[in-house]
């Protein structure tokens, strides 16, 4: 997991927009975000390739997606594929 802003930190006001170009269902493992206050802030990241080191019972919002699905959301959101 990790957050757009610790890598673009001179665009504070970044928004990303996901689109999906195929079918993701759960199986897949679709994008997730954490939900609330969590995203307030800019978190510390252990590595480029390893993010973020949250709790192993961290809350996900996720859901199937299909193409021409959009997602958006502000660049302190944490966020992370699944096991694809």
């Amino acid at each position: 997991p990790h957050q757009d802003l610790h890598y673009l930190p001179h665009c504070p006001q970044l928004w990303t927009v996901w689109l999906p170009l195929n079918h993701t269902p759960f199986e897949v493992g679709p994008l997730a975000v954490v939900p609330g206050p969590l995203n307030q802030r800019v978190w510390p990241h252990v590595s480029a390739d390893r993010g973020i080191d949250l709790p192993r019972d961290q809350v996900w919002h996720t859901g199937e997606v299909w193409p021409g699905d959009l997602v958006c959301f502000s660049a302190t959101t944490v966020h992370c594929a699944g096991p694809t």
